[in-house]
Formats: structure tokens, C-alpha cells, sequence
């Protein structure tokens, strides 16, 4: 066991190598290697391979660049803390890409203790087994090697009766991660199944699930769970919860080796955790201090049984920040946090006391307002807020603009316990969504139509693979300067057999959310080069066919390797295929997503970029990615010419796009002002009902020896 006990640090400071050396060795009883180079650090990893449980790397080394030791070190799948001086945003973002267990800035008070807590928390989960059952092999991937990252031992079960096998061969697991959508036995059922013989002070139950709900998240606590968590996740996030639930079961556990009883343990771990709230992270959201979402179920229960007891109401308010995403994965987490912290206090500055708001989920608030009899203030109320978020964030020197959709329900009126609340509130929100987004939405009961209507196309779009139900229409793309067709996009449409032609707009997302985009995206990506070769046997002339690559499939699969496989098959050429990635992909682990493009690249596969203008680019980060074209967003073109604002911001990207060496294209042309516009600017192609609208493949054969613009 001691072996194991070996802490590499990589730091040339021979001050903090002292000092981290007498915390290490002294503190914590590890033994401390150190290496102060990269020269320094490979020998050592060759001369102790194996008995590292952990290593300290310092950014700043004479004889690397940043990230190289790091990436040594992972090589040798050695969890990895950062432990650097000055932190700029392209080191975060380079450092996050790398998949590090943490990073902590050296000159920062507390940084040592930080770094110590750390080390004892990764030489503990060296002994620690962890169950993960997902029927996705991705997911399952993804939580494994995240897992793994940390030193916890990882085991896998596809499904709930394999995973109680696993359970009963395997009785040292005290933490599973049960996802909730699986065929055949449910996530809420296993959990039920595993508390018979498991229970809450023996083994941490975190349910997860793509399907974001706090009907859900309720579901899954009832069943027994001891945390819930939304997929997509952040790390962070994720290894906040298991520790602070980890931490509470190891306490119950220190308890009883002195000679307490369980029940007695059990007693003093709770009011430990429910006592002295204010102090104490299990219940406290670590970003903005606000009360996570077990203290928020806690808190909404007791609400409800008061207002039961007094024949009161309760009103209930669910925030969803509308494209928050975008902040994230384009100025990095830092940022999103600082909005966060300030949405935090401007919800808090407008409540009563005795109200409470919390912070349930990544982009999601929640507000328990008791003794609320009017409602029609409740409804002022909650547009007041959704005005306050509304008004501009100033970010490093620049504004950002972020809105919230609000949905509310009130109790007992519109739901009279616990679950059925949050389902009546969330289903108001996905309403207000709906309607255009930045604002609030009261429940109505027409709403729970909708609410089983997408349940329903839910367990539809599952199937709609198998069944051959997708199909795909072609839009023409046409040269500005002959008027001719050069390339097509293709585009998936749903026709259900029974419920008729379902919008992408209903059906995208939800395939976003379920894990499914990657599998219908690889099916796009074959539909459409089989199609291109069938025109070609007509006889026709070969057109660019341009295929939208999600950023879910980037995280999922082996793109360049798919790609790879779909021209081999196909027979089409690789000059012949565009791949259509968002500017928000560009900002997510930008080294690795250029490490994917430049494998495109290789191949001779084309790569644009769609929407753009939409985001937070940074020009640095797309002057280093191979690429083709910038397709400006519809957004834009529809104001143009009369609009000064749209008119300068499309000037403005075809010179960009021009100067970066790249095609410029316009999609949602649709006036013939327009197209003269982008002309005048020098815009390459465009798109748009002005030239051809989606079309049947056998529709599109018409218009390949047509000029279809004409305006000069």
C-alpha cells in the first residue's frame, strides 16, 4: 500500500517545492517526488511508473510549453492538479480541455490547504468503487473515465438486473450513479430495489438523467436517492455532490467505529447537516451561496405542510435562463459563474423575508414564496424579476445580455403535493419557452396536453430511427456571381406515420437532451452522401453537400473516424462534403475540437461555420482552426438593407471571413434587396427561400442547370 502513497510535483520554484514538500510529507504522511522540469518529470515517471496516486504540475517550466507535463502525466492516467501562478482565460480553457481533477492559482489564500484536501480526498477514492448504470456505452464512457480521472475504481451495469447482480458481487461499492431512462427497469425502480438492502447511511444513490425535471429530480429523491443531477453535467458540478455525500455517510461511519450507535450516528449526522445550515456546502450551492436543491425540496415541503395546516398558498417559481449555455461555452466557466452570482443577488434583493431563493441546476433558479393569496401579485412579482434579469451583466468590460423563462404554479390550486407542484410550475416554464422565451408563464391545466404530448414524442422519437421514419430535403446554396447551384445542405424532417410531419424545432432539441443527436446525426451524414452519389449515377454534376454536425457529437463520437467511414462506403469525394459546426463548438476544449477539425482537414472534407454571429468568438481561437466558410445568421440577413445595425454586422463578417481566407455565405435570403446587398458587399454564396426552399431530392434535380440569381 505504500507505494501508492507517492505524490509527484512538477514545480521548478525551489520556495514552493519547500513548502509543498513539509505540508506533503509532514502534514499528510505522503511521500513527495519532486521534478523541476519536464526532463525531470519524465524520468521520474519512468523510474516510479506505477506508484503515483497523484501529481502537482506547475504551467511555468523552462523547458515546456503549458500543458505539455501535463499531458505526460495523463498519459500514465495519474490524476492531475494544476498548481500554477498567474491564470489567464486561455490557460483555463487549455487546462480544462485536459480533463486536470482541479487547478488552484498558488499566490491565492488557502491554496495550500486546498491542494492537501484534494490529495486526501484522491488517496481515499484510490480505495473507493463506484457503480455506473446507463443502457447508453457512451455515457457510461464518459462517467468511467471522469471517474477514473478522480482514482475512483469504476464498475458498469447496462441496465437495473445487471447492475444488482454487480451490486451483490461487488459489496464494497458505497456510491452508484443510476441514470433514470432505461429499458425495461427504470432508474426510480432500481434505486428503490437497491435501498431494500442498501441503505442511505451505507451507500451514496445519485440519480442522473437527460431529461431535465425537478419532477424528476423529486421522483428519483422519493425513491431513495441521495442526489440528483441533470445531464449535460459540468464536473465540477458532479464531484461537488458526490463528495458532499460521500463526506456525509463517511461521517455516520466515523461515528460508529468510536462506539455510537447507528441509530444514534445517524441522529447526530443529521442534525450536523441540518442544524447549522447556513454553514454547511451539502445544502448550499457553491457558485452563489444560494440554497441548492435538496435544501430547496426540504424547504418547499415544509411550506406546503404549514400552508396546510393555516388553509394558506404557496407560489412557486421556476427560472430557466434562456441560452445560457452560450456563455459557458464561449467565455468560459469563470464567466458564466460571475452571471450566475450576479442573477443570484438580483432575485434575492427583490424577496420578502421568509421566501427563498435557491439555485437548483446549472441554469436554473427556483423561488418558494409562502402566504401568497394574491396572485395577481405573485404574476407582477415574477415579471419584475424576469425584468431585472433582463438588464445587461457587465463581463470583463463587456455587456452580456441573458433572459429567463419563468413558469409558476400555485398550491394547492394547481398541485397538492410535492411532485405534482414542480410539474405544474415546470410544465408553465417550457410554455413560457415556448412563447419566445424572456418571460413568465402562470399555470393553466390546458398545458398539461402539451406536457404529455412531448412525454409522448419523447418515447416516439426513441423508435423513429429503427422504424426509417426520418427523411431529408435539400436546400440549394447558389454563387453570387453565376447564379448557379454549388452545394446543397441537407436537412432532417419526422414524418410520423400518425402524427404527421413533425417540426426539427419540436424534435432537435429532445434528441439533444435524450443522448439520441449522435445517432441521428451519423444517420444524416449516410442519407445525404448516398444521395450525392445517386445524383451523380444520374448523370447530373457533383454538388457540395453540406451536413450540420452537432456539438454532442463532437463530445460523443469519433467524428473524423465516422466521416472516414461514410466516403469510404459512399464512394463520394471529400471535396464534396461540408461538415456545418456552430461558433459556440469552436470555444468548447478548443484544442481538442482543432485536433478534430485538422483530422477533417487531412481527409479533404470541407468545415464551415454556422450561425455565426451569434456568439462570443474569439479571433484567435478561429484563426488557428482550419476552415472554409462563416455562415452568417439568419437573424442578421433579415434586417438587412434598412437595418444600420444587421448592415454593419454582415459588412463586417464577410470582410472578416474574406481576410481569414474563408468563403462567406448568407443564409435566409429572401428578398431580392437583400441578395443585392451581400453582393455589393462581396458575400460568396447565399441561401434562402429567394433561390430554392427545402426540397425532395427528385424536386432538387430541376434546378441543377438553372441560373437562379440574377442581379447584376
Amino acid at each position: 500500500m505504500a507505494i501508492m502513497m507517492n505524490v509527484l510535483v512538477v514545480e521548478d520554484s525551489k520556495f514552493f517545492a519547500s513548502v509543498l514538500r513539509k505540508a506533503i510529507e509532514d502534514r499528510l504522511g505522503f511521500r513527495m517526488v519532486l521534478a523541476a522540469s519536464r526532463a525531470d518529470a519524465r524520468l521520474a515517471l519512468k523510474e516510479h511508473k506505477g506508484s503515483f496516486f497523484a501529481a502537482l504540475v506547475d504551467l511555468h517550466l523552462p523547458d515546456s510549453n503549458e500543458g505539455e507535463v501535463v499531458d505526460d502525466v495523463s498519459a500514465n492516467n495519474i490524476p492531475v492538479i494544476v498548481f500554477t501562478g498567474d491564470f489567464n482565460d486561455d490557460m483555463r480553457e487549455m487546462v480544462l480541455s485536459r480533463n486536470v481533477v482541479d487547478y488552484v492559482t498558488k499566490n491565492n489564500p488557502g491554496s495550500i490547504e486546498y491542494v492537501l484536501a484534494m490529495l486526501r480526498r484522491l488517496s481515499t477514492n484510490a480505495s473507493a468503487t463506484v457503480l455506473v448504470v446507463d443502457d447508453s456505452k457512451t455515457s457510461r464512457m464518459q462517467f468511467t473515465r471522469l471517474l477514473q480521472n478522480h482514482n475512483f475504481k469504476v464498475v458498469e451495469a447496462n441496465g437495473g438486473e445487471e447492475a444488482l447482480k454487480v451490486l451483490a458481487a461487488h459489496p464494497e461499492i458505497r456510491l452508484a450513479i443510476i441514470d433514470y431512462h432505461m429499458d425495461g427497469m427504470d432508474g426510480c425502480r432500481l434505486t428503490e430495489d437497491i435501498r431494500k438492502t442498501r441503505s442511505r447511511d451505507k451507500m451514496v444513490i445519485i440519480g442522473i438523467s437527460a431529461y431535465g425535471s425537478n419532477v424528476l429530480s423529486a421522483r428519483f429523491m422519493k425513491s431513495g436517492a441521495s442526489d440528483f443531477i441533470n445531464k449535460p453535467f459540468i464536473p465540477e458540478e458532479l464531484f461537488c455532490r458526490i463528495y458532499q455525500n460521500l463526506d456525509f455517510i463517511d461521517q455516520i461511519e466515523s461515528l460508529t467505529r468510536v462506539g455510537i450507535s447507528l441509530a444514534s450516528a445517524r441522529q447526530e449526522a443529521e442534525r450536523d447537516w441540518s442544524g447549522d445550515l447556513a454553514s454547511n456546502p451539502a445544502y448550499y450551492d457553491q457558485v452563489t451561496a444560494l440554497p441548492n436543491r435538496r435544501l430547496f425540496i426540504d424547504r418547499l415541503g415544509v411550506a406546503m405542510a404549514t400552508a396546510r395546516r393555516t388553509s394558506d398558498k404557496v407560489a412557486l417559481l421556476l427560472f430557466d435562463l434562456d441560452l445560457f449555455k452560450r456563455i459557458n461555452d464561449s467565455l468560459g466557466h469563470a464567466a458564466g459563474d460571475g452571471v450566475l452570482v450576479e442573477i443570484a443577488s438580483r432575485l434575492t434583493s427583490c424577496v420578502r423575508e421568509g421566501d427563498t431563493v435557491a439555485r437548483i441546476g446549472g441554469d436554473e433558479f427556483a423561488m418558494i414564496l409562502p402566504q401568497a393569496t394574491d396572485i395577481d401579485a405573485v404574476a407582477k412579482f415574477a415579471e419584475r424579476a424576469v425584468s431585472m434579469i433582463r438588464t445587461p451583466f457587465e463581463v470583463d468590460g463587456r455587456d452580456l445580455f441573458v433572459t429567463a423563462s419563468v413558469g409558476g404554479a400555485v398550491f394547492p390550486d394547481d398541485g397538492g403535493d410535492l411532485e405534482a407542484l414542480i410539474q405544474r410550475a415546470e410544465t408553465a416554464m417550457y410554455r413560457a419557452k415556448d412563447g419566445g422565451r424572456d418571460a413568465f408563464q402562470l399555470y393553466a391545466p390546458a398545458m398539461n396536453a402539451r406536457s404529455m404530448e412531448l412525454l409522448s414524442l419523447e418515447s416516439e422519437l426513441r423508435r423513429a430511427v429503427d422504424r426509417s421514419e426520418f427523411r431529408l430535403v435539400y436546400q440549394g446554396k447558389v454563387d453570387m456571381e453565376s447564379g448557379q447551384l454549388t452545394g446543397v445542405e441537407a436537412l432532417i424532417r419526422w414524418q410520423h406515420p400518425t402524427l404527421g410531419a413533425i417540426a426539427p424545432n419540436d424534435f432537435i432539441p429532445m434528441a439533444e437532451s435524450l443522448g439520441l443527436i449522435s445517432t441521428i446525426g451519423t444517420w444524416v451524414l449516410r442519407e445525404a452522401c448516398r444521395q450525392a452519389m445517386e445524383w451523380r449515377g444520374k448523370g447530373l454534376p457533383p454538388l457540395c453537400v453540406s451536413v450540420n454536425v452537432s456539438p454532442r457529437q463532437f463530445r460523443d463520437c469519433d467524428v473524423a473516424e465516422i466521416v472516414a467511414e461514410t466516403l469510404a462506403t459512399s464512394g463520394l469525394e471529400p471535396h464534396n462534403l461540408e461538415l456545418e459546426i456552430t461558433e459556440s463548438l469552436l470555444m468548447q476544449r478548443v484544442d481538442e475540437v482543432a485536433s478534430v477539425l485538422r483530422d477533417l482537414r487531412a481527409i479533404g472534407v470541407k468545415v464551415s461555420v454556422d450561425d455565426f454571429g451569434t456568439g462570443y468568438s474569439s479571433l484567435s481561437y478561429l484563426s488557428r482552426m482550419p476552415l472554409d466558410a462563416l455562415k452568417i445568421d439568419r437573424t442578421f440577413v433579415t434586417d438587412i438593407p434598412d437595418a444600420e445595425d444587421a448592415a454593419e454586422i454582415v459588412g463586417t463578417i464577410i470582410n472578416l471571413a474574406h481576410s481569414l481566407k474563408l468563403k462567406a455565405v448568407a443564409e435566409g435570403v429572401e428578398t431580392v434587396a437583400q441578395a443585392m446587398f451581400l453582393h455589393q458587399k462581396g458575400c460568396d454564396q447565399v441561401q434562402g427561400f429567394l433561390v430554392a426552399r427545402p426540397m425532395a431530392p427528385a424536386e432538387l434535380i430541376s434546378l441543377m442547370d438553372r441560373r437562379l440569381l440574377s442581379i447584376i
